[in-house]
């Protein structure tokens, strides 16, 4: 699940790659535990490998942010794409983890020049 981790004095970078469903959440529990315990200040998640996550991987990064948030510490996303970035941008979740957030149109009853902004 993690690909790597990348640690220096100011912030750790955690590279996920694959699935981050309930299992692959399981998995990386352990993982952020010990960097929610560590001395770093801030913490980068790549999601540009990750090609699927459910709620249960949005609940485990939640777990991190809860943690990092009371120690005075920040976490961003960078990278996500695909089914990972729309839940993200679905659950209103995209900015409060710095991912840009490009309001996405969509026709209104199929006529060109109406649109909804999702």
């Amino acid at each position: 699940m993690f690909k790597c981790i990348e640690s220096g004095p100011d912030r750790v970078v955690l590279t996920l790659t694959g699935v981050l469903d309930g299992e692959g959440a399981a998995m990386v529990r352990a993982g952020f535990e010990a960097i929610s315990a560590s001395g770093t200040s801030d913490v980068t998640i790549d999601l540009s490998n990750l090609t699927f996550m459910d709620g249960s991987g949005i609940a485990a990064i939640g777990y991190l942010f809860k943690r990092l948030v009371a120690t005075g510490r920040r976490i961003e996303m960078i990278g996500a794409a695909g089914q990972p970035a729309r839940m993200l941008q679905e659950m209103g979740l995209a900015g409060l983890f710095g991912l840009a957030s490009k309001a996405r149109r969509r026709p209104l009853f199929g006529r060109p020049g109406w649109a909804l902004a999702r």
